[in-house]
């Protein structure tokens, strides 16, 4: 009777709170793939990060870090899906012995909401987009995070036709040298001064191109300038709440310095955004080192 009891509780417990792995998807440097909830058979997408210790850096907080960007969206009204972070074991069929440098056994989930832009554009047009104009507010929010790792990819068309946006892993502080500095790309520094740095808060080639071609005037991306600038600064800390973040090494706790990175670029998008439009939207090379050619994106669209 106790076994009987056992296996149906352990049933249970496969069905209320166990996901099941389906397969990997896209050519990413991390390793990301589809699963569904036993509950629901909803599907959901799955990422597991990897270490940034051949680029010379050791940020393990990245789930924290993409955590506070979704909340951060919300705050803005922002298109985002809601993520949340579960241990790996908790998905059956997921194989992690061949996940090499990974930062931890955490997956971090979103719901699976559609394809990739560029997958998108294969059968249709950019302007069957219904909020292709939230594209000029992601980029505004972008800078105000620090999120300089954005590509075609990370961005979403559903069947309702409207785009979402995803993978906000790489952003804020942490670098000894320069707080105001970001994560981005590559496990580099980037810089809210710098408009080829700020290239890089847009997806690229496809959506960098669309803002070129079209000589989008400073004045459109406004409205997104405009909520940030007006967040209450207790709402920015509440939204910090339960996270902890950590400098370039591992090292320090920095969610004081996190937060002051938040209030102080709030004030600094104007500027920013407005050199790059009259830079004619640059998107510079790598600001570590532009010579180098280990690229380990060098596979991914």
């Amino acid at each position: 009777m106790n076994s009987f009891i056992s296996r149906n509780i352990r049933r249970l417990k496969e069905l209320l709170f166990y996901y099941s792995y389906i397969e990997d998807i896209g050519k990413t440097y991390n390793r990301n793939f589809l699963l569904k909830r036993n509950l629901t058979g909803a599907r959901l997408v799955g990422k597991i990060s990897k270490s940034l210790l051949e680029k010379g850096v050791d940020f393990r907080d990245l789930n924290s870090r993409a955590m506070l960007a979704y909340r951060l969206a919300a705050l803005v009204k922002h298109k985002v899906l809601a993520p949340q972070v579960i241990p790996a074991k908790r998905i059956s069929g997921l194989d992690l012995a061949d996940i090499s440098q990974r930062i931890d056994d955490l997956v971090f989930l979103t719901a699976f909401r559609g394809i990739s832009v560029s997958e998108f554009l294969n059968h249709r047009q950019l302007s069957d987009i219904i909020n292709l104009g939230e594209i000029l507010d992601n980029l505004v929010f972008n800078i105000w995070i620090g999120n300089y790792d954005r590509k075609d990819g990370d961005y979403i068309v559903g069947d309702n036709q409207q785009v979402y946006f995803i993978d906000y892993h790489l952003c804020g502080p942490g670098f000894k040298s320069d707080y105001l500095l970001s994560l981005g790309a590559y496990g580099e520094a980037y810089s809210i001064d710098d408009p080829a740095d700020t290239g890089w808060c847009i997806g690229s080639p496809i959506l960098l191109q669309l803002v070129r071609d079209t000589k989008v005037p400073f004045e459109q991306f406004l409205p997104m300038i405009k909520r940030i600038e007006g967040l209450r600064s207790a709402k920015i800390s509440q939204a910090m709440r339960n996270l902890k973040f950590y400098d370039e090494h591992n090292e320090e706790r920095i969610d004081g310095l996190f937060l002051d990175f938040l209030l102080k670029r709030r004030h600094l998008l104007r500027p920013a955004v407005k050199s790059w439009v009259e830079a004619a939207y640059p998107k510079g090379p790598r600001p570590k080192d532009p010579r180098r050619e280990d690229n380990i994106y060098s596979h991914i669209l």
